[in-house]
């Protein structure tokens, strides 16, 4: 008998969901007039994580949280003025993000939630890689469905696990600067 993880793991790793993380992975070159879009998410999340890397001490705080909100609200006003958004997907999707930024922003600001939670919600690794599937799913010819919501979970546990990678091997790199410095 397989237990629950086994499961999601099962799940997870059939080959269907790997080819259509392949395409969400490869969409800005794919699709290139999304780069616009796209690019700015990534080089925000990529300076952000080796930021948080790098100063392992430093958390986020409440107003990187709210700002991490808006960061949706403004991704999803741009697809909701700039796209026709003719699938129910297409609309479900971006109103859904409008939604929880505002709902997020509105925790944030008024500091409603408990600080770990908010600093997980609205943390860079869920803003930014949350922002960056829903502009790909909206703005390309990537099918949403099941295979998707499988293979874009398969993207995040990935995407995670090479920042935690680099991350840590960022930290081990200033350690041995600092203790080379300081010898």
């Amino acid at each position: 008998m397989e237990g629950p993880i086994e499961q999601i793991i099962e799940l997870l790793i059939e080959s269907a969901a790997f080819e259509r993380m392949g395409e969400i992975a490869k969409a800005p070159l794919t699709y290139p007039e999304i780069i616009p879009t796209i690019l700015p998410l990534v080089i925000g999340f990529v300076i952000l994580e080796l930021y948080f890397g790098k100063y392992s001490h430093e958390e986020l705080d409440w107003t990187a949280a709210l700002i991490n909100s808006l960061l949706w609200i403004k991704i999803s006003l741009s697809l909701i003025w700039t796209e026709t958004l003719e699938t129910y997907p297409e609309r479900y999707l971006t109103y859904s993000l409008l939604l929880l930024g505002l709902f997020t922003a509105y925790m944030n600001f008024n500091h409603i939630w408990r600080k770990k939670i908010a600093f997980i919600v609205s943390s860079e690794f869920m803003s930014y890689t949350y922002a960056y599937l829903i502009v790909i799913l909206v703005k390309t010819d990537i099918a949403v469905d099941i295979v998707t919501l499988k293979a874009s979970l398969l993207f995040l546990l990935i995407i995670f696990v090479i920042i935690t990678f680099v991350k840590l091997t960022e930290r081990v790199i200033i350690d041995k600067k600092s203790k080379d410095y300081f010898s």
